[in-house]
């Protein structure tokens, strides 16, 4: 700049500098002691910037003069996913309260999108960012055809990976129709688990656990006895878990829920009648050995359905 002219520049400091938006500011040499201009404080904490883009040129013209309905928007075009009060923290703590009512009003006329909880976007952001959701859902569905959706902690992970604000995105999008939630699970609007040879497979292991009754055949022999390879097994028997169709008391012992609620209500009658139940008598009632009857019962303790007590289960 010469002197007398005026424009936006980025300071890269050596040391922090407390600073608020609008403070004023004076650059001087050390040596030869001289002032070299003076300046307002337009971002607190900006992001480094590129050079003469024109579009932070434009930003840093409605952050000095625009107004402050100007200002909320173009702070959130800029904010992604922070929280409103996140954004407040780079206004004068003195106009917070009118920055916050400024934000409100522009989500009111649809300049800004209330996503809820705190959270606001800039209407660009917000299709970004259900793009980059649908994709991350598109993948996951091709990938893993026979679940019925993507759990939500692994999809905020996916789509906001670190990111507080991933579970509150995903509850506006539901509510927005861009996602559909069934049960703990997002999916896409019109994806359902696809029918052909996963669900025939899906069909014999069901079919297998259920014969096997309460000796259900170990994990290892599936792959044989039901003709698919050990990946088709995996992706099956995760698919029913995330139903609720399979359940493992133990790491090495799963079974159908079904089984597991009889094998329950025998325990429950038994232990009604003779005041507690071991692991050879819960053996015995269910016709199995005993590393299934000490998996169901430890399972059951953990559940806070049983209490054990030296060697006998108590109910609680």
């Amino acid at each position: 700049l010469l002197p007398g002219e005026k424009g936006y520049a980025q300071l890269r400091l050596e040391s922090p500098l407390p600073a608020e938006y609008g403070d004023k500011l004076i650059l001087r040499r050390l040596s030869p002691a001289e002032s070299i201009a003076g300046g307002v404080v337009l971002e607190p904490f900006p992001p480094k910037h590129k050079r003469m883009d024109p579009s932070v040129l434009e930003g840093l013209a409605v952050k000095e003069s625009g107004s402050l309905r100007e200002k909320a928007v173009q702070y959130f075009s800029e904010s992604w996913t922070a929280p409103c009060n996140s954004v407040c923290e780079k206004i004068p703590y003195a106009i917070r309260r009118d920055f916050r009512n400024a934000v409100e009003a522009c989500a009111h006329d649809g300049l800004l999108c209330d996503v809820g909880e705190g959270y606001f976007l800039h209407p660009s952001v917000s299709e970004i960012l259900q793009h980059k959701l649908q994709e991350v859902l598109e993948t996951y569905h091709t990938a893993y055809p026979l679940r019925p959706g993507c759990a939500a902690k692994e999809l905020a992970g996916k789509f906001l990976s670190g990111d507080s604000a991933g579970p509150v995105l995903l509850r506006y999008f539901a509510r927005e129709g861009i996602l559909e939630k069934k049960g703990s699970f997002y999916r896409l609007p019109g994806f359902r688990p696809q029918n052909g040879r996963s669900h025939k497979l899906r069909d014999r292991v069901e079919k297998l656990y259920r014969d096997s009754g309460f000796s259900p055949p170990p994990l290892s022999e599936l792959p044989a006895r039901c003709g698919a390879t050990e990946k088709e097994i995996r992706e099956v028997l995760h698919s029913m878990r995330m139903e609720g169709v399979l359940v493992s008391p133990s790491p090495s012992v799963t079974c159908l829920q079904q089984t597991l609620d009889l094998a329950l209500a025998l325990a429950r009658d038994y232990t009604s009648q003779y005041g507690s139940i071991t692991i050879a008598q819960l053996r015995t009632l269910l016709g199995s050995s005993r590393k299934y009857a000490q998996a169901f019962l430890e399972y059951w303790d953990a559940q806070g359905i049983f209490q054990r007590s030296g060697d006998v289960h108590l109910l609680r």
